[in-house]
Order: structure tokens, then sequence, then C-alpha cells
């Protein structure tokens, strides 16, 4: 690393010295830089801060500017120095190189700040106390929303909020939170939300007592699956909710990904990230641009998959989910579409639904043949629940403009009439029997699945 920090040294001295010979004023300023030995404290003492790195300003076009070649050369984690040549810090922004490099010397507050080239100058305690912008940060203007600060105190819950400042909407961000006393991630206590277009909301919940980190990435435009920081938070947990749901482990942001509007989904979905009931009961109803179906899964705050928890039916213009919840808690709702190919799914949206209380009686949907259900365009009105009452006349009723006949336990039905509405009364057997209704387009021959139930 010596060696690095050696040709780095002697790279600058040439280029300072160039730009002295074309006569153009260069001045280094010796200060605080928040690199890699940087500790965020609450308890720092002015008077002991000493200057830790140097970089430069340049009057060019009438003005100075500032400069700092070590930082724009590489970067060094405390054992090597990684080269990476680049631009970001050359003539950067007053307001952005302030968050990162305070001019600071003791003899002369007043020339210190008068190197902040800011008509506002940052005093040392805010620019301490204040969260590091990452380079993602100043490149794509997403900052700290509700906390400038780098430390943040929690009791129980708190909502942490950053925005994009520049056109365009915020991509795609991931979290992680790390406990400083444990030495260990927990996937379980944020969970985020987009709000409107530029703005994202963190729910945080400690588990315990105690400091951790909270690194917010982003995903820059176009590079999916690529994730960069934008600043770290020290969360300060005094106590935590007296009755603490976890949410389920998800990292990213709730809502639709990125490329929904190539998987089908249309305009007012990217609206959509949390939902909520006091029922165990609530429909979601997602706009897209042609019938298509999507694969549901239903995880619960462990990760555990609830099976028969989703019946969707869809329409040209949308798609409805009903969904029926087995007890209180957070739940995870993944939606997968079919990525140009029928056959292939991939995940397109996350939505967190939030369970305060449930009626007595919630009873799973019956197993659904969606692809073959949206073919025929079948509208199920009852029974949607898997569990029917055995040795009992019980009442099919649906809708479609396709179906000509309908076998229901071998027992075979045919349209009577152009209306596309079906009844039919169908006497089950005894319990724990499965009763399997079967449809086709035509009045003979094979027919397709179409839905499962069981007698109880």
């Amino acid at each position: 690393m010596q060696q690095s920090f050696l040709v780095l040294f002697i790279d600058e001295i040439s280029l300072f010295s160039s730009l002295r010979c074309a006569r153009i004023p260069v001045k280094t300023i010796n200060g605080y830089a928040k690199g890699y030995s940087h500790k965020v404290t609450e308890d720092f003492d002015l008077s002991k801060i000493k200057s830790n790195h140097a970089w430069n300003a340049i009057f060019i076009e009438g003005e100075w500017r500032l400069v700092d070649s070590t930082w724009d050369a590489g970067c060094s984690d405390g054992k090597s120095f990684h080269w990476r040549k680049q631009d970001f810090f050359f003539l950067m922004d007053p307001e952005y190189f302030v968050n990162s490099h305070l001019p600071y010397t003791d003899k002369d507050q007043a020339v210190s700040k008068a190197w902040q080239l800011l008509d506002n100058p940052v005093d040392p305690k805010t620019f301490f106390k204040s969260l590091k912008l990452e380079e993602d940060s100043i490149k794509f203007g997403v900052f700290p929303r509700s906390h400038q600060d780098a430390i943040v105190h929690v009791n129980g819950e708190i909502c942490i909020e950053i925005e994009r400042y520049t056109p365009g909407d915020i991509m795609e961000t991931l979290t992680t939170f790390v406990s400083n006393d444990e030495n260990k991630e927990y996937k379980a206590c944020v969970a985020s939300e987009r709000s409107g277009d530029r703005i994202v909301k963190f729910h945080v919940r400690p588990p315990n007592p105690g400091t951790y980190e909270m690194t917010v990435f982003l995903s820059p435009p176009n590079e999916r699956e690529i994730f960069n920081p934008l600043f770290t938070y020290i969360v300060k947990c005094d106590s935590v909710l007296k009755n603490l749901v976890l949410f389920p482990k998800h990292c990213r942001v709730y809502g639709p990904l990125s490329m929904y509007k190539e998987l089908g989904f249309g305009k007012g979905v990217e609206k959509h990230s949390f939902f909520s009931t006091k029922t165990g009961e609530l429909e979601i109803v997602l706009p897209t641009i042609r019938q298509m179906d999507v694969m549901c899964r239903l995880d619960d705050g462990n990760s555990n998959e609830i099976q028969n928890a989703v019946f969707q039916q869809s329409t040209e213009n949308s798609i409805t989910l009903s969904v029926r919840l087995p007890q209180k808690g957070n739940y995870r709702l993944i939606i997968f579409a079919p990525n140009g190919d029928e056959k292939k799914y991939t995940e397109a949206a996350n939505f967190l639904i939030q369970c305060t209380s449930i009626a007595p009686e919630i009873k799973p949907f019956p197993d659904v043949y969606t692809g073959i259900v949206r073919d025929y365009g079948i509208d199920l009105h009852e029974p949607k629940t898997k569990e029917i009452p055995a040795n009992s006349a019980v009442v099919f009723r649906f809708s479609s403009p396709k179906l000509k006949s309908v076998c229901i336990k071998n027992k075979t039905f045919q349209k009577k009439n152009d209306s596309n509405e079906w009844e039919i009364v169908f006497d089950t057997p005894g319990p724990w029997v499965q009763i399997n209704v079967y449809g086709s387009d035509n009045e003979e021959g094979s027919m397709d699945g179409l839905f499962t139930y069981i007698t109880r």
C-alpha cells in the first residue's frame, strides 16, 4: 500500500506542477475528511479534531473550484489501495464537497470556513453529525428527506424517508440492517414502500435494544441486480415495540419491480406497496395492458408459504386477487408474471399485507387451474372454499362465454341455453373425497381440469 500512495503522491505533484506552469492558481487545503477511518459519534470534542487529509482548490474561469485527486484515484480499505481513476471529486459543487470534506485549522476558523466556498458555511458540529453521502447519492440526486443526521434514535419504530431531487423515479432500493453488538444481519426489521414517484419510506423495527447499522443501496438505471450504497445510518434503539411483530424477510422496496411494464402491468400498479386488513380478507386489483394470469406465493412472517390463500380472476385490463389470511401478522405476497414465454415466469412485484385481526371462519380457496380458467373466461361465483360440505346438495355457480359442457365427479352437465351463466346442484359424497371440476368448449370429448375441492 505504501508503494501505491507513493505513486499517487508523485502523480499529484506532476499534475499541480503542470497547473502552476500554466499559471493556474492552486492552493492546498488541509482539513478533515470522512474517509475510511471516520467514526460517527455524538460525543466528539471539537478541540481534539485534527486534520487528516488534504485536497486542492484551483482558480479557473474567474472562481475557485474544489478538487480531490486522491479520492478520485481510488480508495483504501485499511489494508490496500484500490485504483479506480475517475473525476467525481473534480470541480464538485461545494455544497456536496463539504458533506465529506471540512477545511479545518484551529489557528484560523474564519479562513477555514472561507475555503468551503459557500455563502452559508457549515459549522464543524453540523459536519460531524450529518449523514455521509456516498457517490451514487450525489450522482442520482437521492438524499435523506426525514433524517439528516447519521445517528438515529428509535423507541419502538421509526420511519426514515429518502427522496430523489433530480428528474426521474427512484429505482430499486435495497437495505441491510446489521447489529453492531452481535455482528449479525437482521432481514425482517425493515419494510420499505414507495410514496409517489420520488420518495421511499423505510419502516424500521429493531428486534432488541442496541446499536445497528442500516445501509441503503440504490440500483442505477439500466443496471438490474447491481446495487451501490447511498448512505449508512447508525440506529440506536432504546426500546422495542411492546407487541413486536417483525416484517417478512424482504430487503428491497415493496411494490412492482422496475420492469413491470414489460411484464404486462398497466399504469397505476406502481402505487401499490402496502395493504392492510382487519378481517383477514382483502381484494387487490392490479391494472394490466392485456389479459394474463400470474403465479402467486403468500409467505407469512417466518417465510412459510401459505397454501390456497390467493384466488385470482383476470379480465382484459386487470387482475383481481382475493386473499384470505389464516391469522394476524405480516405477510409477503409475491407476484410472478409470464416473461415472453407462457411457461417462464419471473418475479414482478412484492406486496406487504398487514393483518390486524381475522374473522372467525377463514377458509382456503379451491385449487384452480389458472391458465385454463383464464382461457375459458370463467368467473367463479361459488363455492369459493376448497372444503365443501359432505353428503350435501352443493350449488356450483360460475359464468363463461366458452364452456359447453362441465363434469363434476364423473357426472356431466351440458349447456342448455345461450346464457353464459351456469348453476349446477351437485350431491356430494361422504367426507374426505376429492371433487374435481372439468370443462370443455365442446359437448363431447376430453375435458380440461378447472377446480379441485374436498368434502368435509
